[in-house]
């Protein structure tokens, strides 16, 4: 889909939007450059990339998302979800997911899981829009917290101007300079973090 858009901008002379943001494993290369903390992540091709991926509690996810869900893979059922990674290469193995040690569907990624117990986590959602000069203007920050309750997720969330701490303006600037290396104009930005023991960490 990314390569007929592009290819339809070529043929008509003008400039197709980027879609990089979109694919987890360019994403997280471009949050390290610009000084993230990030969450490990791998591209999964082989059964041995799996096993060898260094985390112990790890989620797979689709490696290009763009208004995606789980449902719409043969894998759904195994993503989006922290799991312990031995025990998902069982269920991989079992699943016939392999076949001679390679995915039957491709690409997904692996990617270490954020500090959290069970599926209760810390999320942070920035967004903001930039105008046809490349300035930036950041909204004010939400703050998630979830945890389940009888089998139903329970989402506290604040959106507030209170949540502009000294950690978040350092996590704006480094999405300014995100924005400014895409040369991200005339667009609204949502970036996603989850906590971990060494700060918030964007994710999507």
């Amino acid at each position: 889909m990314f390569n007929a858009i592009k290819k339809f901008a070529n043929k008509h002379g003008i400039v197709a939007p980027t879609y990089d943001l979109c694919d987890k494993q360019k994403a997280h290369d471009k949050f390290k450059n610009v000084g993230f903390n990030t969450l490990d992540t791998a591209l999964v091709k082989t059964q041995t990339d799996l096993e060898n991926f260094p985390h112990t509690k790890v989620i797979l996810k689709p490696n290009v998302s763009c208004n995606t869900n789980s449902d719409m893979f043969k894998l759904g059922h195994f993503m989006y979800c922290v799991r312990d990674k031995k025990e998902l290469l069982e269920q991989l193995q079992a699943s016939g997911s392999f076949n001679e040690g390679v995915i039957q569907e491709e690409p997904f990624i692996v990617q270490q899981a954020a500090e959290g117990n069970e599926d209760n986590y810390a999320a942070l959602i920035m967004s903001g829009v930039v105008n046809g000069a490349g300035t930036v203007w950041h909204f004010p920050p939400l703050e998630l917290k979830t945890h389940f309750k009888d089998k139903v997720r329970k989402v506290k969330s604040v959106w507030s101007e209170d949540n502009n701490t000294d950690e978040v303006f350092n996590i704006q600037t480094r999405i300014n300079a995100l924005l400014s290396a895409e040369s991200s104009k005339n667009c609204f930005y949502q970036l996603q973090f989850l906590r971990t023991d060494v700060g918030w960490a964007p994710h999507d």
